[in-house]
């Protein structure tokens, strides 16, 4: 799994020279890339910018200065800061404090390596582990032919059976992969998916012959609500001819059923049987007329009931299920059987019905009961269900790909759990299983054994090359001299200027020697380097320009696979290199960036600050035009900071150097080609005495002070620069066109 890389530095407080940096994301400073690289004068904040990688190198240390805090993010949006507890990414930083810790003594270098250590018994262990794995690999490749065996054989199996459905079907599209892949879905529950011989024919039918089908209409039928109707002649069947006349009588059956018989026993005269008293005439024939008037209603009330129930018949229903898909034949068959059952059933409740009203006609004095079994009556029941099928059918065949589509997904499904069932698929797969654990098992030994063998292999390697390889850099670095690497006494290396230890190595021997052992170590650590930040700085420092190209060479062909490459320097000559491969060439440019580090001042205090690279420095091949602008802009300042004052100096010399040596290369003596440009012996003594003493402010202790020379700097770059333009007019102007071309730009 790959880390991420630093993507930007958000913040630095107080953390060395950077008092306060802030990258909030509106100083347009681009992101880091894969290759970095950070130019800056002696003293800008180069050094300090490496100890904050330092600081993500080793977290536990702490921040290397006191009260400091910082914070960075990660390439996939991680913070980090200097109380953060996340892990930081892999980073190497190779810089000064580097070169100190692995110099502690002036005449002595860091043992890297064990040499010469005592490689039979490694030996020894390597050739036991190889037999060991001899036969492991033997014993890999035996249960490698069971198990081809056994998988070739089922799939003999699995092809012979997918043919069953070119047989039921006629398809040709149905193959071993095929069969495969249904076994592989219906597996967990097979045996819902067998389908009976019938099921089977079905499916077999529906999908040959799914075009065959049409539509069906729902059926329609008008339909009593024989609840009603039998209670209306169940009514009927209780009432009498008394029913309807006078007023009072239909609410108390027993008296109008005493006196509809009493009557008959007043046919021949007035007087009550009952209490011997004479009944009005009127009320004798109001008596004959009620009960004259409801025997005639009530019979043509019957005989209306009667020819109602006479019209309710209802046919049996036609039609045949062979017109449904073979899925839903059986159901369709029941539900017209029921259907039709239904109807029947009402016919014959509907004749005992009109047989107990012709009865009721002969006894209209007399109330009939009515004793019905209807539990098989629910017509509309019956009906709904029947119209259910057919539009279950009708839907089916409304989508004929699917239907025929949905028949073979069943009987592929049906064959796949047959082949589970038969061919006792569990235990076949259960044997391959077995065998695959078993390989398994082997393979992970051999792993072991192989990770052991490359183990004591590297070990064997390690102690032979580890130590060759930094004797080869350190050769390579300092080819021009007389220092040189050899083993001593088969445990250890040591340095030796010609055959005495290599005491008082200067400082461009040790940078040389300590990169070497940097470089070195990236290999003898085993790490990834394209998982891995590094970051040197200044690795040039203090070697001659011969060296230059060699540790060009060596940060090219050893560091340019690391996952972030960042390089920072104050050599011009350096940074043109890199920069002309990294930030020009074509093949490097997108996956490049630089940057500059200089001073600022920041309420009144000197503070460095990364910025990106002026396109001064990052189009021209040499640093010549950028100096000439730094000048300028320091010279037409009216009120300059501190620290412009104090590069100015240094500045003005580089300049004067580079231009007074093309001018007049015959004098070695910077200063004593002045007159080239400036007329006054009193001005040229005040330039070259203000040069030699500001210019050199590398010593601590003066590095350390706040230059007091502010107007003695500036009036100096204004006496060169008018000097300039006004002895080389051409030239002065060729600069000021070519800052200003770039400033536009």
């Amino acid at each position: 799994m790959s880390v991420p890389g630093l993507q930007s530095i958000n913040r630095l407080r107080n953390f060395g020279s950077y008092r306060s940096f802030s990258n909030t994301g509106d100083t347009s400073i681009p992101n880091f890339k894969k290759r970095n690289l950070i130019y800056g004068w002696n003293y800008s904040g180069k050094t300090t910018l490496s100890r904050l990688f330092q600081a993500l190198e080793f977290p536990d240390r702490g921040n290397p200065y006191a009260g400091s805090s910082f914070s960075v993010t990660l390439s996939d949006g991680t913070h980090i800061n200097d109380a953060s507890e996340n892990l930081a990414p892999r980073v190497r930083v190779f810089n000064r404090d580097y070169v100190s810790i692995n110099f502690q003594q002036e005449h002595t270098a860091p043992a890297v390596f064990i040499v010469g250590e005592d490689n039979v018994i490694l030996r020894n262990q390597l050739e036991r582990a190889q037999l060991r794995l001899d036969a492991i690999t033997a014993t890999i490749s035996r249960r490698n032919e069971q198990i081809r065996a056994l998988e070739t054989s089922l799939d003999q199996l699995i092809t012979e059976a997918a043919g069953g459905l070119r047989g039921m079907i006629g398809v040709t599209d149905f193959r071993r992969p095929d069969l495969k892949r249904v076994i592989t879905s219906v597996r967990n529950g097979d045996a819902e998916h067998f389908l009976s011989d019938e099921e089977k024919q079905s499916k077999i039918d529906t999908f040959r012959s799914a075009d065959q089908f049409g539509r069906i209409n729902n059926l329609t039928i008008e339909l009593p609500n024989i609840t009603e109707t039998i209670s209306a002649v169940s009514e009927l069947l209780q009432r009498t001819a008394s029913h309807d006349a006078i007023d009072g009588l239909s609410e108390n059956s027993e008296l109008q059923e005493w006196m509809r018989v009493g009557m008959s026993f007043h046919a021949e005269t007035n007087q009550c049987q009952f209490c011997g008293k004479e009944l009005p005439e009127e009320r004798i024939e109001a008596l004959r007329r009620h009960f004259s008037t409801a025997f005639m209603q009530l019979v043509r009330d019957i005989d209306r009931m009667i020819g109602s129930l006479q019209n309710l018949e209802i046919t049996q229903a036609r039609l045949d299920p062979v017109r449904f898909i073979q899925g839903l034949r059986d159901e369709a068959t029941e539900k017209v059987e029921n259907l039709n059952s239904a109807i029947q059933s009402f016919g014959e409740v509907r004749q005992r019905l009109i047989d107990r009203l012709i009865e009721k006609r002969t006894s209209l004095e007399s109330r009939l009961g009515l004793e019905l079994q209807i539990e098989d009556l629910n017509l509309q029941d019956a009906l709904d269900s029947l119209n259910q099928v057919i539009t279950r059918h009708n839907d089916e065949i409304g989508d004929l790909d699917r239907l025929k589509r949905d028949a073979r997904g069943a009987l592929e499904r049906h064959l796949a759990a047959d082949f589970i069932s038969r061919q006792n698929l569990a235990e076949r797969e259960t044997q391959v299983e077995q065998l695959e654990w078993k390989k398994q098992r082997s393979t992970q030994a051999a792993s072991r054994l192989s990770d052991f063998k490359e183990r004591v292999a590297g070990q064997i390697d390690r102690t032979a090359i580890g130590a060759e390889r930094f004797m080869e850099l350190v050769s390579f670095l300092l080819r021009d001299s007389d220092i040189h690497v050899e083993s001593h006494e088969e445990t250890e290396f040591r340095l030796l200027r010609g055959d005495m230890p290599a005491d008082r190595m200067s400082e461009g021997e040790k940078t040389a020697i300590a990169f070497a052992y940097f470089v070195t170590m990236l290999d003898a650590d085993e790490e990834d380097i394209t998982q891995t930040i590094v970051y040197v700085d200044d690795p040039i420092s203090s070697l001659d320009s011969n060296h230059v190209y060699a540790v060009f060479a060596l940060i090219e062909e050893r560091l340019s696979e690391a996952m972030q490459l960042f390089v920072s320097t104050h050599n011009s000559e350096f940074f043109n290199l890199l920069k002309a491969k990294w930030l020009r060439d074509n093949r490097y440019r997108s996956s490049s960036e630089g940057f500059y580090v200089r001073k600022v001042e920041v309420d009144g205090n000197s503070s460095s600050i990364l910025e990106t690279l002026p396109l001064l420095l990052k189009k021209h091949g040499s640093e010549y035009e950028f100096i000439f602008a730094q000048l300028r802009q320091f010279a037409n300042n009216p009120t300059p900071s501190e620290y412009e004052a104090f590069c100015a100096p240094n500045l003005l010399r580089r300049f004067l150097e580079a231009y007074l040596g093309f001018r007049k290369p015959c004098t070695p003596a910077w200063h004593a080609k002045l007159d080239l440009i400036i007329d006054s012996d009193v001005k040229r003594r005040e330039i070259h005495k203000l040069l030699d003493d500001a210019s050199h402010l590398q010593r601590a202790d003066r590095a350390l002070q706040i230059p007091t020379f502010i107007t003695s700097a500036h009036d100096a770059a204004q006496a060169v620069l008018e000097g300039l333009e006004a002895k080389d007019a051409e030239h002065f102007g060729s600069l000021v066109e070519a800052v200003s071309r770039e400033n536009a730009n």
